[in-house]
């Protein structure tokens, strides 16, 4: 069920995109882990064996390349998710609470990461080879192999965006409607990775009542269900720069 914040950042951002422009952007980057080994080293592995799968002459060399294959599709799964937590510093917590791959999938579908029916064909492939000890065939393998490419893509882009910006709201009509371009409002986003939350907070100078109209908001993982929300509005706004339409974002928020 949706919250009461998520309600009026929804309301606030529904009423105002098509006015608003970036206007900057900034922070820090995310830090990434320490691993020896990173999803894409996973991916080659995983490429490489369904290479040597194609050039085997048996049964039993083609079978093995093959499970190997999906171990490192799975681990480059694995390995792209940690350490798009571990950027955000939500690795811990997801780690204390003993969350599971499904359980992590799900938070990236609310946080509109990535295409809902793609996570769950990417699931049930993961699952269905990982549980029914059947040798899996050569074009689930090629889809999978497809699927976890753009997974750990998608991820990637993510985990390289920046956690900070402003966007102004440029109506035209403001304190002084002689100004052209007066810009009568702001939104500002804030990923404060060190706790972490996700404050949002605007500005709005209300033409009608003459009033000006001030919202601070913060989202924790205390609710993953406001935390995954802010953190859809963060990735939206970021494509809104230079990405997508205002259409677009609209129909995003509205669902």
């Amino acid at each position: 069920m949706s919250t009461e914040k998520i309600e009026k950042l929804r309301s606030f951002l529904l009423d105002n995109i098509d006015s608003m422009e970036v206007d900057s952007s900034g922070g820090h980057y995310p830090d990434s882990p320490d691993f020896d080994l990173y999803a894409r080293d996973y991916l080659n592995f995983a490429e490489q064996e369904l290479a040597l799968h194609l050039e085997a002459t048996s049964d039993q060399a083609r079978i093995r390349h093959l499970t190997n294959c999906v171990t490192n599709l799975k681990r480059a799964m694995d390995c792209q998710l940690d350490t798009f937590f571990y950027a955000y510093n939500l690795y811990q917590i997801f780690h204390k609470k003993n969350l599971k791959f499904e359980k992590k999938l799900e938070f990236l579908k609310a946080c509109d990461i990535f295409n809902s029916r793609s996570l769950v064909r990417l699931n049930t492939l993961r699952n269905s080879m990982e549980h029914s000890y059947e040798v899996p065939q050569i074009e689930d393998i090629e889809v999978y192999c497809d699927l976890v490419a753009a997974f750990i893509a998608v991820l990637q882009r993510v985990i390289s965006s920046t956690t900070r910006s402003e966007m102004y709201i440029n109506t035209g009509l403001g304190k002084d409607d002689t100004t052209l371009h007066y810009r009568d409002g702001y939104l500002q986003i804030d990923y404060r990775k060190e706790i972490p939350e996700i404050r949002i907070g605007w500005h709005k100078y209300a033409l009608e009542s003459q009033e000006e109209v001030k919202e601070e908001m913060t989202a924790t993982m205390d609710n993953p269900e406001e935390f995954a929300f802010f953190f859809k509005v963060i990735l939206l706004m970021q494509d809104l720069d230079h990405y997508a339409s205002y259409g677009y974002i609209y129909q995003q928020l509205s669902s």
